[in-house]
């Protein structure tokens, strides 16, 4: 008896974390991410993605136009993104509208197996004009465990995945990879990672990545 009893204790205790009430953002909403650091070591072709001591906490505000503002909790603006996730600005600098990287297709219905092409372009000092063709696709991504309002859920995912080739007036071609998990039950990115090659093939010394932790909506705890 005391076995099967202990047997309904964990099947209750896995039941409630794979399935609790997945409640999409809004205002007020409070996101923890995990940071991770890209190294690269001699000798070794990929980047290494070592977890950073400080997690990042933002804030969520939700305009009428879907444009979603994400701050520090003192107020400071971090990123402003549009309601294709396109970052329109970062730390209160505007991104110019050709150079904006838009994580979801403009115009088609963002499910598993959609396929899509963008470009990007701008200005540096070094490389003069450049020019980035991408190739997006969706596939379904993993199931993630966070934490909504204290509770450990699993929340569904598509993963999509950016190729693209980059080319300008003064510096030789080289590609970008960008791959991130997007909840749609959420409307958040739930991990985004980026890597840069050389032009000879080899990983950069540029990379990042990201990870959602928790959410907290106004009802439920800040957890950091």
């Amino acid at each position: 008896m005391r076995k099967i009893f202990s047997f309904l204790l964990l099947y209750v205790f896995m039941a409630g974390a794979g399935f609790g009430q997945i409640v999409p953002t809004g205002n007020g909403s409070v996101m923890t991410y995990d940071l991770f650091n890209a190294r690269k070591q001699p000798h070794q072709k990929n980047l290494l993605f070592q977890p950073s001591q400080d997690p990042r906490v933002l804030q969520l505000a939700i305009e009428a136009n879907g444009e979603r503002k994400y701050t520090f909790l003192d107020g400071m603006p971090f990123a402003v993104y549009d309601k294709y996730l396109a970052m329109t600005s970062l730390h209160g600098k505007q991104i110019d509208s050709d150079a904006r990287f838009p994580l979801l297709p403009i115009h088609q219905k963002i499910e598993a197996g959609t396929q899509w092409n963008f470009f990007r372009k701008g200005s540096a000092s070094a490389c003069g004009n450049w020019t980035v063709a991408y190739l997006a696709a969706a596939r379904e991504g993993p199931d993630t465990s966070i934490k909504l309002d204290g509770q450990d859920i699993a929340v569904k995912t598509l993963l999509i995945e950016y190729r693209g080739d980059a080319r300008s007036d003064r510096c030789d071609p080289y590609q970008q990879e960008r791959s991130v998990w997007y909840a749609p039950q959420l409307n958040e990115l739930l991990m985004d990672q980026w890597i840069e090659f050389t032009p000879g093939g080899q990983t950069s010394d540029f990379g990042y990545k990201w990870l959602l932790k928790s959410v907290a909506t106004r009802a439920g705890p800040i957890l950091k």
